[in-house]
């Protein structure tokens, strides 16, 4: 168990964090306004590009719109979906295979 008294002098230095109040308050600023501007972009999104999984695999990716919150504004049926963790799945093995790894040893 840490004491109050025992912690480093960078511990008694640091100020104080904001009140959890407020950290509340502007997540729910941001998400009221992701939402607004998702009731805004998403329906015309969909209108060019069709609902496809890809559809909301760009609007996931390039908006940060999730498929949860685009099934709020439109209709998406279930198999768009499958089409979506579909792309998703493989956007993460891209990922994984592009990824440079180097073994480091330290002595």
């Amino acid at each position: 168990m840490v004491r109050w008294d025992d912690l480093p002098p960078e511990c008694s230095e640091a100020k104080e964090s904001e009140p959890i109040e407020s950290t509340i308050i502007e997540e729910e600023q941001k998400f009221a306004a992701l939402l607004k501007k998702a009731e805004e972009m998403v329906p015309k999104i969909v209108e060019k590009r069709g609902m496809s999984g890809d559809t909301l695999a760009f609007l996931h990716f390039t908006h940060g719109f999730d498929p949860e919150t685009v099934a709020g504004i439109v209709d998406v049926p279930r198999e768009m979906m499958k089409q979506y963790h579909e792309n998703l799945e493989r956007e993460r093995a891209a990922s994984r295979s592009s990824q440079k790894k180097q073994i480091i040893s330290i002595q």
